[in-house]
């Protein structure tokens, strides 16, 4: 799977459909808020995007019942992000876990947007694409 960066602090949503459907980010956030530049997507947004594509997004598992060797299939991981000025955990933060490398393709990274860090929280595991 092919990491696609945000390009803008609200954009992650956008990027993680664009990566598991194998669109641009441009048509993913056409499809997700026609006519607008975006704004904060929560799972149903997630859902809702994709499938149009044909992907269901599956539920939500927490990640404390789970670890990182748990995750057989791609999916979405919602993560929380560190407020630096607040020293605390603050705003959601999507993220996509690709299951063939057994890595997390992060949407911030390589943005050009301010270093942060994040703590995973939950995962939502992706269908396969319905025939």
């Amino acid at each position: 799977m092919k990491r696609v960066a945000q390009r803008d602090k609200n954009g992650c949503g956008v990027a993680c459909v664009a990566m598991i459907a194998g669109i641009s980010y441009a048509e993913a956030c056409e499809l997700m808020f026609p006519g607008r530049k975006g704004t904060y997507t929560r799972a149903k947004g997630l859902r809702i995007a994709l499938e149009h594509y044909g992907v269901t997004l599956g539920r939500r598992m927490p990640l404390k019942t789970a670890s990182i060797l748990d995750l057989k299939d791609d999916g979405i991981i919602l993560a929380h992000t560190e407020s630096v000025s607040e020293d605390r955990w603050t705003a959601s933060h999507w993220i996509v876990w690709d299951s063939e490398s057994q890595s997390s393709l992060d949407p911030w990274a390589g943005s050009g947007l301010a270093t942060r860090s994040v703590r995973w929280v939950a995962y939502y595991r992706v269908l396969p694409r319905r025939r």
